[in-house]
């Protein structure tokens, strides 16, 4: 009699094989919710909407900036206006550059109130593009620097810093630019002004981001010895100006012609 098989045990191969391995992943399609979970919440979307004007009249103000700079170095502008080239660095200083730091303030406070420095801003710049009378624009402007150095005295009231001053000694230089303006000072009297806002309030903001680094301890007094020196300078140019300017042989030697900055008055 043949004895009944057994039961099989299978051998190590077998094992192997019929055992599942681990599952192989698959493509991971990334969750917008997950990554950004503020992207969906309706009153982060009220709000962006909210602020998309006042970046448009942003844009709008570079792109006729850009447009009146094509006109003043005598090239092919797709718009031309007598108005461009004599509002092109208010254009440029205060309705661009001083719409978006004012709207990136205003977000950071959180307050109504504080959007009144880049509307008034962006719409002064937008109004240097209409054919309204030019103190109407030069009104917003310093009211929308006004608006902005309240932000900043805001802000220092929350915690006071160097690279906060420096910030703020650039608002400060942004109204008293929009101040001279609606005075009536030309345009060349008031540009270091201009320049000043940009200037320190971009050394500020360095400042800030180099604050994840080591400093060394003369960096801040070194900087703020430096904010001081910007602001001295620029008072001095309206007390003094003559101070600085090239003397008539050295003009007389310059050969950029009188005629590439049409607008500066």
């Amino acid at each position: 009699m043949t004895p009944a098989p057994g039961p099989v045990t299978p051998g190590p191969a077998a094992s192997r094989s019929a055992t599942p391995g681990p599952a192989t992943p698959g493509p991971v399609t990334p969750n917008p919710a997950a990554l950004n979970p503020a992207a969906l919440n309706p009153a982060v979307r009220r709000a962006g909407a909210r602020r998309a004007p006042l970046l448009l009249a942003a844009g709008l103000c570079l792109l006729a900036g850009l447009d009146a700079a094509l006109g003043m170095l005598g090239l092919p502008a797709p718009v031309t206006a007598d108005r461009l080239p004599r509002v092109h660095g208010v254009l440029m200083v205060l309705g661009f550059a001083g719409t978006l730091v004012a709207l990136e303030r205003a977000v950071a406070l959180g307050r109504p109130w504080g959007y009144a420095a880049p509307g008034c801003l962006g719409a002064g710049g937008l109004l240097l593009l209409s054919p309204v009378d030019l103190v109407v624009p030069r009104l917003l402007l310093a009211a929308g620097c006004a608006a902005l150095v309240a932000l900043y005295v805001r802000f220092w009231r929350r915690q006071a810093s160097a690279a906060l001053l420096a910030q703020a000694a650039g608002a400060v230089s942004a109204l008293g630019a929009a101040l001279l303006w609606l005075g009536g000072i030309d345009v060349p009297r008031m540009l270091p002004w201009l320049v000043a806002f940009l200037v320190l309030t971009i050394a500020g903001e360095r400042l800030e981001l180099a604050r994840v680094a080591v400093l060394a301890p003369s960096a801040e007094p070194t900087f703020l010895a430096s904010v001081g020196a910007v602001a001295t300078g620029v008072v001095a140019t309206l007390l003094w100006p003559a101070t600085g300017r090239s003397s008539p042989s050295t003009a007389a030697c310059s050969s950029v012609p009188a005629t590439v900055l049409p607008g500066t008055v």
